[in-house]
């Protein structure tokens, strides 16, 4: 006889070495890293690169890896084109979503789905969503986009386009920061992409948990998880984590 859940409940939709994270002990890690230390210490594109490969690069990979996403910062011409198409009341999520999947019209072998085929359409994809979403927010404030500028960092580059202006080291730092919070993906219609890259994760946690981190070396901030905040806090997805993060530590919404 088959046993019915609603919805996925009780269901394991998939398990990762990716990442832990144990609210009663203020413990969040990327493979095995605490998050502190890689706020700390690494960049977001190494941090990218250790969790696609499950290793932190040599000097020689994360210079190769970096230029390879520089390479991808500027979305085809009639992918731009479009955003300014759009109602300036559109929601940022819905036009990211149709916009990266606008993308695969570009892609000369959209259905090639090897290892070596899916990397390179993430790094086509990662590099050319900070474009996009620039052009989105600047078309609502009634601004023209600001083309890509491949000499910067992920983080330098995507408030570049944003703003207009160079970023202070502190914003870097922060951007960088915060960019790494939210590399988990709860397991939506792109789940199997996800867990590809070993994304999809769920957490146990209880009311009142907190997590304790060191952004940027700086002194440490407190996150309180609470039953409100999420829709089952015991199967909490990365995406609720890392909003109460955001929300408690930076003020990001």
């Amino acid at each position: 006889m088959s046993t019915y859940s609603k919805g996925l409940e009780g269901v394991i939709a998939a398990e990762t070495n990716m990442s832990f994270i144990d609210g009663q002990a203020g413990v969040l890690e990327y493979v095995g890293i605490p998050i502190g230390d890689l706020s700390a210490n690494s960049s977001f594109e190494e941090t990218v690169f250790l969790l696609w490969n499950t290793r932190l690069p040599t000097q020689i990979e994360l210079d190769q890896f970096k230029a390879e996403l520089r390479g991808s910062y500027q979305p085809p011409a009639q992918v731009m084109a479009n955003i300014t198409r759009l109602p300036k009341d559109a929601q940022p999520m819905h036009v990211l979503r149709t916009q990266i999947s606008e993308l695969a019209l570009y892609d000369p072998d959209p259905n090639a789905n090897d290892v070596h085929s899916v990397q390179k359409k993430a790094i086509k994809v990662l590099g050319a969503a900070p474009a996009l979403v620039a052009a989105f927010d600047r078309h609502r404030r009634g601004l023209d986009p600001i083309k890509p500028d491949a000499s910067l960092s992920f983080a330098e580059n995507f408030l570049y386009m944003l703003n207009g202006e160079r970023a202070t080291e502190t914003m870097r730092n922060i951007i960088n920061s915060e960019l790494r919070k939210y590399f988990d993906d709860e397991d939506t219609s792109g789940g199997e992409n996800a867990r590809l890259f070993g994304f999809a994760e769920t957490y146990k946690l209880s009311d009142g948990d907190t997590l304790v981190v060191s952004v940027n070396g700086d002194a440490n901030e407190t996150a309180t998880f609470q039953v409100a905040d999420f829709v089952d806090i015991t199967v909490a997805t990365a995406a609720e984590v890392a909003l109460v993060i955001n929300t408690d530590i930076a003020g990001v919404t």
